[in-house]
C-alpha cells in the first residue's frame, strides 16, 4: 500500500531549560503552513508581499505550539492547550524575551529535523537511494550539439 500524503496530527515533546517542555506538532499540514505564511507576509505600499521580520518567530511558534509547562508568577501553568491563536499569542507575548528566543530556537531545530527527514524520504519515490546517472550530459561540450539543430 502506498504511503499516505496526509499529515497525521502527531505531536512531539521538546525539552527546554529549567525542566520545562513544549508539546509541538510533528509536522504542519498545508493549511497550517499557509496560515503561517499568511501571518509573516504583509503587503508593502506598492502592493507587493514582503516578509514582516517581527512576525516570523512568533508565527512559527503559534503554528507549531500545542501546549507547554510554563508557569505564571503564582506557579500556575499558563494554559494554552486547545486555545485559539490569539490566546497563544497573548501568552507568548507575556513571557520574557530570553524564554521566547529559547522556544523559537527549539521549534526551529525541530522543524529543520523534520524537513531533513522528509527530504530524505522524498529523495526517490520508494525512499531508496537515488541511482547515479548512466551517462553524462554533453551540454556545453565543444563539438557536437546536445539538442536538435536547424
Amino acid at each position: 500500500m502506498p504511503e499516505s500524503r496526509v499529515v497525521r496530527p502527531e505531536t512531539k515533546r521538546l525539552e527546554i531549560s529549567r525542566g520545562d517542555w513544549l508539546l509541538v506538532k510533528r509536522r504542519l499540514n498545508t493549511g497550517e503552513r499557509r496560515r503561517y505564511f499568511a501571518a509573516i507576509y504583509q503587503a508593502n505600499d506598492g502592493g507587493q508581499m514582503k516578509v514582516a521580520p517581527l512576525q516570523t518567530g512568533v508565527a512559527l511558534i503559534v503554528a507549531y505550539l500545542l501546549d507547554w509547562s510554563l508557569v505564571d508568577e503564582q506557579g500556575n501553568v499558563i494554559a494554552i492547550r486547545d486555545t485559539d491563536d490569539e490566546t497563544k499569542l497573548a501568552a507568548i507575548d507575556a513571557i520574557d524575551y530570553d524564554s521566547f528566543i529559547e522556544i523559537k530556537k527549539a521549534i526551529e531545530a525541530h522543524e529543520e529535523a523534520q524537513d531533513a527527514d522528509t527530504a530524505k524520504k522524498n529523495a526517490t519515490p520508494d525512499g531508496s537511494p537515488a541511482s547515479t546517472p548512466t551517462s553524462l550530459s554533453l551540454v556545453g561540450a565543444a563539438g557536437a550539439s546536445s539538442g536538435s539543430g536547424s
